[in-house]
């Protein structure tokens, strides 16, 4: 594991994202983020894949152009 993941938010389960969605449990952790799974709160039965980036100085560093692509 890379120094930059230590400073990512470890979301809980039950974690309501924008009201819209709930965190049912963490998928992976990786060098730009950690991957949720999600479920719909509007639509129960929807589950979907959340990547949460990190902003972490050490994580930019390391691909700008990644990270251009989500501003």
């Amino acid at each position: 594991m890379h120094g930059a993941s230590k400073q990512l938010v470890n979301l809980e389960p039950g974690f309501s994202i924008a009201g819209q969605y709930e965190i049912l449990k963490c998928l992976g952790i990786g060098r730009m983020g950690i991957v949720y799974l999600c479920r719909s709160l509007s639509s129960p039965d929807f589950l979907m894949a959340m990547k949460v980036l990190s902003l972490t100085e050490d994580a930019a560093a390391a691909d700008r152009a990644f990270l251009a692509r989500f501003k």
